[in-house]
């Protein structure tokens, strides 16, 4: 019967195949502890043929957070995993990399049979534990330098601009169509009656932009961009993780990505209950590489932004909705915790909106 482990034992015996220096079973193989991740099953290997150790990460795409089998896949769960690989692979060939870039995780193979993507493991850890200590601190000690992750964001920006502007044509943009994706959002969320008049001028600001047109480049945006998959080696290198699929839109669909997976730094936390977000400066610091000015971004970048945060509210909802809690304890949740913090943060964007279009 198969069973996770048997699994990682067939995909660990095909690797060590496959990358053992002369085709046999010689080279010496480690296999870490498998991991249930948030949208996949994940762990890694570590060969060391003739010519020296070299690392290995395999990724099982899971459509559902709560189907943690590796056997078990589904359409969706291969669709997943095959578009992310090919995403993989265009970044491999277009990602531009220099001294100062940052770098994407390098795609070694996709095992159809199991849906699992193998890429080069990074030594590295993630940003966010750093990033999150370091905004509680510069609040507490104002002078605190924050020039190390002015370098990390700043690049990001800057990497994320050269890959934009290689694969990407410039164009005049249509704000109608994701007005109406915005509008679609608001309507599954099915937001209470006590947001009625901040919801009313929403409805008004997304009426006046729906005509207007902008500047800007349509582009290949990676949907899995999130300043969660940002890590760090040793020597400061940045690399980049999980793409996810590559989909045509313009580039500022990107920037609202990332930038609102910043905002949304304290999530789950208390800190996200008291409506705290990371201070500004380090969405400037991203912008101001990507812009190699201090813009803004603009109203398209301000649309985008709300599209995508009214996006993480009904994913929130979603969440919610997966929980076995009691309905008092969801009832709060869901009316303080989660429609408490997105109603005060779009409504702020609309604001600068109505500025921005005035």
């Amino acid at each position: 019967m198969l069973d996770n482990l048997s699994v990682q034992k067939y995909i660990t015996s095909f690797i060590e195949k496959t990358f053992s220096s002369n085709g046999r079973n010689t080279a010496t193989i480690q296999v870490g502890e498998i991991e249930i991740n948030d949208f996949s099953i994940c762990f890694w290997v570590e060969i060391e043929p003739e010519s020296g150790k070299y690392g290995l990460y395999v990724k099982l795409p899971k459509e559902e957070v709560e189907k943690t089998e590796m056997w078990r896949i589904n359409e969706s769960d291969r669709e997943m995993g095959e578009k992310e690989y090919e995403s993989l692979q265009f970044l491999d060939k277009n990602w531009i990399e220099d001294e100062d870039s940052v770098k994407f995780i390098k795609p070694v193979a996709y095992l159809q049979k199991y849906n699992a993507i193998v890429t080069e493991r990074i030594y590295a850890k993630g940003i966010l534990p750093e990033f999150r200590a370091l905004d509680t601190l510069k609040r507490i000690i104002p002078f605190v330098s924050t020039e190390k992750f002015k370098y990390y964001l700043a690049n990001v920006g800057r990497s994320l601009r050269k890959y934009h502007d290689r694969v990407g044509e410039p164009v005049e943009y249509d704000l109608a169509n994701t007005v109406t994706k915005i509008k679609t959002r608001l309507k599954s969320l099915d937001i209470p009656s006590t947001t009625g008049n901040d919801t009313n001028e929403w409805h008004v600001l997304l009426a006046k932009i729906s005509g207007l047109t902008e500047k800007t480049v349509m582009t290949k945006t990676l949907k899995g961009l999130d300043i969660r998959n940002v890590f760090i080696g040793d020597s400061g290198k940045i690399y980049l993780l999980d793409p996810g699929r590559l989909k045509n839109d313009c580039r500022e669909a990107d920037l609202a990505r990332f930038l609102v997976t910043i905002r949304i730094l304290y999530w789950g936390t208390l800190r996200f209950f008291l409506r705290l977000k990371p201070l500004e400066e380090f969405e400037k610091f991203f912008l101001k590489g990507y812009y190699g000015s201090d813009s803004h971004g603009g109203i398209l970048l301000r649309v985008f932004i709300i599209k995508e945060l009214v996006k993480h509210w009904d994913m929130a909802y979603f969440a919610l909705s997966l929980k076995s809690w009691p309905k008092p304890i969801k009832y709060i949740l869901k009316n303080i915790y989660i429609n408490g913090y997105y109603e005060s943060e779009i409504s702020a964007h609309f604001r600068r909106l109505k500025d921005e279009i005035s």
